[in-house]
């Protein structure tokens, strides 16, 4: 039992240096050994848990996803209506605009930088945006039609990931804050 859950951990720590390195370093830059400094583990047990990076790749996509999923369903079972749970992914997002300012998007950085050598872990990162949408869209539907939902969560995603290319590339937070505070102002005047 012990031994499991040695295993477990050392697969976990893999896992979260890979999305670490991926999200810092890109995909292309960098190695196996990198990700087994940064875990802690030897280089040679990393293709005990992975027999190859596109592997690890497709880990950090479930994982992101997973996470994504988490999220959504916490700020749902935190909060009743749908106008507070707009607002509390609003927050969420915000908490990490010094981090996307400085590095990017990890889940848009995912699905390109996977796409040559782990089609299907780009797939599955990529598809976290839709999940993103379609829960944007299940809140909206209370006050828009379903077409004014999914059109309007589409809009809601293009100014979110516009906003982080333009505060990353000039290395200027107030885009996404501003880009934030704008999408709060339309919950604002939707949930009127």
């Amino acid at each position: 039992m012990a031994e499991q859950a040695r295993s477990k951990r050392n697969r976990d720590r893999l896992v979260n240096a890979a999305a670490e390195l991926f999200w810092r370093c890109g995909y292309d830059g960098t190695s196996l050994a990198d990700i087994a400094t940064e875990a802690g583990v030897p280089i040679g047990n990393v293709y005990y848990y992975f027999r190859s990076k596109a592997a690890l790749a497709d880990a950090v996509a479930r994982l992101m996803d997973s996470e994504t999923r988490a999220a959504l369903s916490g700020i749902n079972a935190a909060h009743p209506a749908p106008d507070q749970r707009l607002a509390a992914l609003l927050v969420l997002f915000s908490s990490s605009n010094a981090a996307r300012t400085e590095r990017g998007c990890p889940i848009a950085r995912a699905s390109r930088d996977f796409r040559n050598d782990a089609p299907d872990a780009a797939e599955r990162a990529g598809r976290i945006f839709g999940r993103i949408g379609d829960w944007l869209a299940e809140q909206l539907q209370t006050k828009l039609s379903s077409e004014e939902a999914h059109g309007r969560a589409r809009q809601w995603l293009m100014a979110w990931q516009g906003a982080i290319t333009l505060a990353h590339a000039g290395n200027d937070r107030s885009v996404l804050d501003e880009a934030i505070a704008e999408l709060n102002r339309q919950v604002a005047v939707i949930f009127a």
